[in-house]
């Protein structure tokens, strides 16, 4: 078996894993594929796993035309870290905008948060933002 066919056996095991973690079946799997079906569980009361794992599914299969249900989970406190992955996935500007404006708005971990995205990113048009950061009264955000 060759390293290839190891990591994707490696990521389907942990694809699955989440699954069962969240209670999901496995017949609901197929419904987890869509852009379209991934955007409408976080539009929703679903549990905090469910919008977990459409995150991270939207990492996968997501477009621009997720950010703007993605990108308010940057304040949940439990569901930032799985918007950023997201949001560090997606090609194009518009994800590289919604984390800039979070930034702007956010405090705390879930900032400190938003600013590594921003560098996993590189995005060079976050410079301003960054540098605003510096002289902020949380010494762990300005670090």
């Amino acid at each position: 078996m060759n390293i290839k066919t190891s990591l994707k056996r490696y990521l389907l095991s942990l694809f699955l894993s989440g699954f069962l973690v969240s209670g999901l079946s496995f017949a609901q799997v197929d419904k987890l594929t869509s852009e379209k079906d991934l955007i409408a569980i976080l539009s929703t009361d679903n549990p905090l796993a469910d919008k977990a794992i459409a995150c991270k599914r939207l990492a996968l299969y997501g477009s621009e035309e997720c950010v703007a249900k993605v990108a308010p989970l940057l304040a949940d406190e439990k569901l930032s870290s799985w918007a950023r992955i997201t949001l560090e996935a997606l090609p194009g500007p518009k994800a590289g905008d919604a984390l800039r404006e979070a930034a702007t708005k956010l405090e705390g971990r879930v900032l400190i948060g938003v600013v590594n995205s921003i560098g996993v990113r590189r995005d060079v048009a976050s410079t301003e933002v960054l540098a605003k950061l510096l002289t902020n009264a949380n010494e762990d955000v300005a670090s």
